[in-house]
């Protein structure tokens, strides 16, 4: 705060460092609490056992960390895709990709658990029979984008792809319905032109 020095000027004393010019780093730490979510992902994996290929969007660093701890913990190889970049165990990111796209070719399985806006850009995931969304960010793009990702001309059409949003906070569902209006907004300015 603002207090008067002796030779009777007002100074300024930080109140980070309380005037000792050195601030210490804040130590954060990350506390996972139970989540329901986590259940349904391994239910979701399991069904998924027999194509071997699964999709994972979310919106935080967090519940990526956590979505890719699943899948591993519940035998399956990932392939990350967020803001840090790619993460895998194939030689290249080109590689991964095609081999998550050819289950005949590499029958392990594969689950991308990515971020919607840098793995859910120009890519396919339509050997996924199921794209779950742990969370999702705000940005309507992003989601546009990413819902595409499980349907293209490689898609097998009586199996389709299922989209499946995790909603347990008031918050999922804002941003759900939220995301929903963007998206139907995008529609009708399609429509007009």
């Amino acid at each position: 705060g603002i207090v008067e020095d002796e030779q009777g000027e007002m100074t300024a004393t930080c109140t980070t460092c309380d005037g000792a010019k050195q601030v210490h780093p804040v130590r954060r730490e990350t506390m996972q609490v139970e989540c329901p979510k986590e259940q349904v992902m391994i239910d979701l994996l399991e069904e998924a056992d027999d194509s071997a290929r699964f999709v994972a969007f979310g919106g935080f660093t967090g519940c990526i960390d956590r979505m890719e701890q699943i899948a591993i913990r519940q035998g399956w190889k990932v392939i990350r895709i967020d803001g840090r970049g790619f993460k895998h165990e194939f030689s290249d990111n080109m590689t991964a990709l095609q081999m998550f796209g050819a289950p005949d070719l590499h029958p392990d399985k594969l689950c991308v658990v990515a971020h919607p806006l840098t793995g859910g850009t120009g890519v396919s995931y339509s050997a996924s029979p199921t794209i779950m969304y742990w969370h999702n960010p705000f940005d309507g793009a992003a989601r546009m984008q990413s819902l595409e990702r499980g349907s293209d001309a490689n898609m097998d059409m009586t199996r389709g792809c299922r989209i499946v949003d995790l909603v347990q906070l008031p918050v999922d569902k804002y941003i759900l319905d939220n995301l929903d209006k963007k998206i139907d907004l995008q529609k009708v300015m399609i429509d007009e032109l």
